[in-house]
């Protein structure tokens, strides 16, 4: 199954949106012309092209939650280990066994890749996967079926929380977000499947967006 967990929103930002014919559509069209409590204008009637250096942008940067942004990005590989940890256990309640059962029949394997978003967010990509208990070279159980592997991921991120003191950010939001520009991967040890980094063309911006220098380097590390 592959999984999209995206971080929430942090505020609104620029958009290139496209309709069915592949042509741009306004950004965010409003019919009322609101405004926000700083005086901007909450919508933008602007088709803006993929490149566009205002995609990714906030519509008000003071309306704009930067300190959630930042929060989101540091803990966003401490949230995918919980979620990894979690996730053998949620499989297990669902069968109604204890959680050491399900090895002895089944091997839960994964492969994931995060990216950073336009915004300057971090969004994970997984493929996961039940195969038989000697890995992806042996069946899995005729009961370990997707819409079991779908419950159980969505119950496993819905549980996954964070440290106390960022209780206010809203990771709750996440567990609803299940459904590029590839920067580092990781994979369980009996991924059967190679992963490869994915590379993008660079984008020029009027400034670096979160994490833009971070992921340059480790870029160039690979």
């Amino acid at each position: 199954m592959f999984a999209t967990f995206t971080a929430p929103s942090f505020g609104a930002v620029h958009a290139h949106r496209t309709g069915k014919d592949g042509k741009p559509l306004p950004c965010r069209p409003r019919r009322d012309s609101p405004t926000c409590p700083h005086g901007r204008y909450e919508g933008c009637g602007r088709r803006h092209d993929r490149d566009d250096p205002q995609v990714g942008q906030p519509l008000c940067v003071d309306c704009y939650d930067y300190q959630g942004a930042v929060l989101w990005n540091s803990h966003a590989g401490e949230l995918w280990r919980r979620f990894t940890q979690a996730l053998p256990a949620v499989l297990a309640r669902l069968l109604g066994v204890l959680r050491a059962r399900p090895r002895e029949t089944l091997r839960l394997s994964y492969a994931k890749v995060a990216e950073y978003q336009a915004r300057g967010l971090i969004r994970f990509n997984a493929v996961i996967r039940l195969d038989g208990p000697d890995g992806p070279g042996s069946p899995p159980p005729d009961w370990a079926t997707v819409p079991l592997l779908d419950a159980a991921i969505r119950q496993a991120v819905a549980q996954v929380v964070c440290l106390p003191q960022y209780r206010l950010l809203p990771l709750r939001h996440w567990s609803h977000m299940l459904g590029c520009r590839g920067r580092f991967s990781t994979k369980s040890r009996y991924y059967s499947t190679t992963s490869a980094f994915v590379t993008v063309r660079p984008r020029q911006e009027p400034e670096p967006s979160l994490g833009s220098g971070r992921s340059r380097q480790r870029s160039q590390a690979a």
